[in-house]
């Protein structure tokens, strides 16, 4: 696996562990600079299909988890600190969703910022617009699910 280092625009395939750091940005290059950025997280080779399969699940499983918030904590239990919760079910997951969209958008802009950097930087502009593409295709398959509900019940 190997891994790009955006500062010196060169690969390296065993980059150094960083002790007392954040899990995803945990390897260095031998200059000292960290091998990660903060909308695409380690700056690893990944193909396509890997970025975009990786991209599928993040996704569904951050959208599960906020939809088991939205659930059990604002629908459930409505009288929480004396407000009632319950109305800010929509909102919460609207803002969830757009901010997984803002995410796939900034990670299209970053694969065509890759695309034109040096040829160790153009490595990874397929990983990251297969997450990208990951997400927004995770978001088309939810709203579809939730269009095809909300026709059925008519």
């Amino acid at each position: 696996m190997s891994y790009v280092c955006l500062k010196c625009n060169k690969e390296y395939d065993n980059p150094t562990l960083i002790r007392n750091f954040p899990k995803a940005a945990r390897r260095e290059c031998p200059n000292g600079h960290v091998l990660a950025t903060r909308v695409l997280g380690a700056t690893k080779v990944r193909s396509y299909s890997s970025s975009f399969l990786l991209a599928v699940g993040m996704t569904f499983a951050g959208l599960v988890a906020i939809g088991l918030f939205v659930v059990v904590v604002l629908v459930q239990s409505p009288q929480v600190l004396g407000v009632d919760w319950r109305g800010a079910a929509g909102p919460v997951s609207l803002i969830a969703v757009l901010a997984f969209i803002a995410q796939a958008i900034a990670l299209l802009v970053m694969s065509g910022n890759f695309a034109k950097g040096s040829p160790a930087v153009k490595k990874l502009a397929a990983s990251a617009k297969g997450e990208a593409h990951g997400m927004l295709a995770t978001l088309a398959v939810l709203l579809v699910i939730v269009l095809i509900r909300r026709w059925s019940s008519f």
